[in-house]
């Protein structure tokens, strides 16, 4: 019989190519991936896929049946949705985690959306680091989360794309960057730059600036470790240099400083919603219910 979980994997992977992309996106390994391709091409008598060391394409089959496998997850998809409808009147809560910042721009749409096509669901909103959300899920402390990528719970969630964060540099209301509309990541070169500490476990924004700075060849000065994101202004005020913080956390809530766009290529940051594999009721609805963007 064949799965409709093979179907979506295929679909994933027909849509970019690429085993390596595909399985990082379902969150699952590259070689069960490549096994269940070949359990559906077997189920299905014919070759969907031609690969080999250096490409992936689809054969003409692989062609003609992507088509009637997204019509097919369409239908899947709507059926699931009425069958919900008609189960238990969709009462119950949702815990939902989130990093406080994207509450007003990514997760209000999304409760005031759902919540005008299901009003007795209740949404309980859970605060959390924006590379904790997976964390969460496996340890049972929300049902669904919002949070950026890491591996930790990969192979056990789902996760679709929702939206994307422009990386900005938070700095001194005086500095001279500050009355730019942009600023580039060479602009800042042999910058004090703040980082959140990095044995903070839930955290790895630390990381992601410095690899960041790494790509772009741009040597700070030093690096400034704090343990919490309420420290960063102080420790701008007191000692100068900047911050890269997503546009959501704006200027921290400071007068005294201010959030400056970086121009740079790739400043961005990919936001995701998680959920765990087959889930259902309520929370497998608002996860269905969201749109992924590209």
């Amino acid at each position: 019989m064949i799965r409709i979980d093979y179907i979506q994997e295929f679909v994933k992977l027909a849509d970019c190519l690429n085993f390596s992309r595909a399985s990082e996106d379902l969150f699952i390994t590259q070689p069960s991936l490549s096994r269940h391709i070949s359990l559906l091409e077997s189920e299905l008598g014919v070759k969907l896929v031609d690969r080999n060391t250096r490409n992936v394409r689809l054969t003409a089959a692989g062609e003609a049946l992507n088509g009637d496998f997204h019509a097919l997850l369409s239908n899947y998809q709507s059926l699931m949705d009425h069958a919900r409808t008609l189960s238990d009147g969709f009462s119950g809560r949702i815990r939902l985690g989130v990093p406080k910042n994207w509450v007003a721009a990514y997760t209000e749409p999304i409760i005031l959306g759902f919540s005008e096509l299901y009003p007795q669901i209740k949404i309980d909103l859970m605060v959390c680091d924006p590379f904790e959300a997976p964390a969460m899920l496996i340890d049972n402390r929300a049902d669904l989360a919002i949070g950026c990528r890491s591996e930790v719970g990969k192979g056990k969630l789902s996760c679709k794309k929702i939206a994307e964060d422009q990386l900005c540099a938070v700095m001194s209301a005086d500095h001279p960057c500050a009355g730019r509309s942009a600023v580039s990541l060479h602009d800042l070169e042999g910058e004090r730059f703040i980082l959140l500490n990095p044995s903070r476990a839930a955290s790895q924004a630390g990381s992601v600036v410095q690899k960041l700075l790494n790509s772009c060849n741009v040597a700070p000065s030093e690096y400034c470790y704090v343990n919490s994101p309420d420290s960063i202004g102080i420790t701008i005020r007191q000692g100068g240099g900047v911050c890269i913080l997503m546009s959501s956390a704006g200027n921290l809530a400071r007068d005294y400083l201010v959030s400056v766009p970086l121009s740079d290529p790739g400043c961005t940051v990919a936001l995701y919603l998680f959920c765990p594999k087959g889930i259902q009721g309520a929370a497998g609805i608002l996860f269905d219910a969201v749109p992924e963007v590209e």
